[in-house]
């Protein structure tokens, strides 16, 4: 049997950050609640009645000089693009974190089964899994500007 193909999987950069402030209207450093990053992906595929890409990857988070939460929930979408353009699947999850300690640091890593019907597995190519922080309009202009 040959070796299955997975489809490239990455972390889109503009969303692969939050940083939350205290309240919308602010954006300072004084004013971060908590930072979020996505990071240590690992794929692996096998095949089942197409491929199935399972992934694991951390979400962390610190908090900032406002923070004053111990638990955070942060949505992050799975998405499953062909041809580089065609978005044909996409779901929103939840990733959530306990602030430990008076270090202010928070770990979770997550896990994802995303299954590919395709007869021919060559096609996988044709396919990514992209993987970021379900980000509101303010965050993600934020984080194009830095």
């Amino acid at each position: 049997m040959p070796d299955v193909i997975c489809p490239a999987v990455g972390i889109v950069k503009e969303t692969g950050t939050v940083t939350r402030f205290r309240s919308s209207d602010s954006s300072t450093q004084e004013d971060v609640v908590y930072t979020a990053h996505i990071s240590d992906l690992a794929v692996a595929c096998e095949e089942d009645d197409g491929v199935v890409t399972n992934i694991g990857f951390d979400v962390a988070a610190r908090q900032g000089p406002a923070g004053d939460v111990r638990e955070i929930t942060l949505p992050y979408f799975v998405a499953v693009v062909r041809g580089g353009t065609e978005i044909v699947a996409k779901d929103v999850y939840e990733a959530d974190l306990t602030f430990e300690g008076e270090n202010g640091r928070a770990r979770v890593r997550e896990t994802i089964r995303q299954h590919l019907s395709i007869d021919d597995l060559q096609q996988t190519r044709a396919y990514e899994i992209l993987i970021g922080f379900q980000l509101s309009d303010d965050e993600f202009i934020y984080n194009l500007s830095r």
